[in-house]
């Protein structure tokens, strides 16, 4: 799954909550189905390491993508 979320970044360097969680969603269902919190934990690991930042001023919340 880790590979799933930078994949996805760079095609675009920001990403709203729900369309990355709909992005994974789609490309690890042929695999297997995700869970939504395990997803959630993944987005907050990412942040934490500094591969992602939340973007404040988005008026939906939103990730910007650092590395």
């Amino acid at each position: 799954m880790s590979l799933i979320f930078p994949s996805s970044y760079r095609q675009r360097k920001e990403l709203a909550h729900t369309a990355l969680l709909n992005e994974t969603i789609s490309q690890l269902s042929a695999q297997f189905k995700p869970d939504v919190t395990m997803i959630k934990k993944k987005i907050e690991s990412l942040i934490e390491r500094e591969y992602l930042e939340r973007i404040e001023e988005a008026p939906v919340p939103s990730y910007r993508y650092l590395a």
